[in-house]
């Protein structure tokens, strides 16, 4: 989903609340972050150079939604929210106001209570007395004097997100990631929750008959791809059923691709329940009609005379791969290792374990610990 700008209420509410937020759990944010300055916060890295030097120019400022009631922190087009638990330290320059909003917190069942806070600011900011509290408060943050910088970084120092540069993120970035676009947050569809509210409106238009198939994107990048494909194969042909009577069809069967990458020799796999792929493999057939075959020796002799190099494709690949890893997704890799690491360890202690179990049984102090997929197999079930 697009997470950039100010359009994603799901983001937004995230960015608001944090672990706590009510959509906290549908995008695959790492709350418990190595990196004490991010440990429950989302990092946001989408500042155009360095946070420091963005704050200094006032390019970052705190602003007021009279519509909304409600204070925003400002970055050209994005919006990040301030949470209404901080409102009380918003409101040094109007003490009165700031008694109204003490008392909330981040916990799910206070939140409710932010809607009164945000109508009560609408009704307040309308008076000739509310609309001075508001300038002062906004002056008091603007990050021209050094009061005001001090003020507004605070500030931001408290909210559930980091501003960053976005060229922090290869390193830094505790959310995954449509491959290295920043603006791109991935959803955590395998949940039940996650997939019905994230489809409502694919649903909405299939039942009323105004698309006839679907094609998703990048199958692979979900946890489950094979589970996912059935579950919406299983919805559609739910829908089906209440779709317009001249658009039914009789088997209930409803055209479905994926996006997805066949390797040479790889068979699309029939249990996905799809129709087929978005054509890579074919287009790959139709472009290999139109290359000539004996130009590949003598591009290869112009490319080792232009790089002094004489590698083949593969060790080209594997370096590039390997560039990548390093370079554009280091936080990923780092957090793949981690995941990598806490799994070895419960293996390790899962299987110290069944070496306790299986020797207490026999009643002998032989030591044998089970095989990789015995001890899989075992988690598994």
């Amino acid at each position: 989903m697009g997470v950039g700008g100010s359009e994603n209420a799901w983001w937004q509410d995230i960015l608001e609340w944090g672990r706590h937020a009510a959509h906290s759990r549908f995008f695959d944010v790492d709350w418990h972050s190595p990196d004490p300055a991010l440990r429950g916060k989302v990092l946001a890295p989408f500042l155009g150079a360095a946070y420091g030097e963005e704050l200094q120019g006032g390019k970052i400022k705190l602003a007021y939604r009279a519509d909304e009631g409600r204070f925003v922190i400002e970055y050209y087009s994005n919006v990040f929210p301030v949470c209404p638990v901080d409102y009380p330290s918003v409101f040094q320059e109007a003490p009165d106001l700031a008694q109204r909003f003490a008392g909330l917190m981040t916990q799910p069942a206070d939140q409710p209570r932010a809607a009164d806070v945000h109508t009560a600011l609408v009704t307040i900011a309308q008076t000739e007395g509310g609309q001075a509290a508001i300038e002062a408060i906004l002056a008091a943050h603007l990050a021209a004097t050094p009061a005001g910088h001090e003020r507004l970084h605070r500030l931001l120092e408290r909210q559930h997100y980091r501003l960053a540069w976005w060229r922090t993120a290869a390193d830094e970035v505790n959310w995954r990631r449509f491959f290295d676009v920043n603006t791109l947050g991935g959803v955590r569809v395998e949940r039940p929750e996650v997939f019905e509210a994230s489809h409502a409106l694919i649903f909405r238009l299939f039942t009323e008959g105004l698309i006839d198939g679907v094609r998703v994107d990048h199958v692979d990048g979900l946890a489950e791809p094979r589970e996912y494909c059935q579950r919406l194969r299983t919805r559609l042909e739910e829908l089906s059923v209440q779709r317009p009577e001249a658009l039914r069809q009789g088997n209930g069967h409803t055209y479905f691709v994926v996006e997805k990458i066949l390797a040479r020799g790889e068979p699309l796999r029939r249990d996905w329940q799809v129709d087929g792929t978005t054509g890579y493999d074919f287009m790959n057939d139709v472009g290999a009609l139109l290359h000539d075959p004996a130009g590949a020796e003598p591009l290869a002799a112009l490319w080792a005379e232009l790089t002094g190099k004489r590698i083949c494709f593969a060790d080209e690949t594997l370096i590039a791969r390997r560039k990548i890893l390093a370079e554009n997704l280091s936080a990923e890799l780092e957090r793949v290792t981690r995941a990598l690491h806490r799994l070895a360890r419960d293996a390790q202690d899962h299987a110290r374990l069944h070496v306790h179990i299986h020797s207490t049984r026999d009643g002998r102090t032989r030591r044998s610990l089970p095989s990789v997929s015995h001890l899989s197999g075992r988690r598994r079930a």
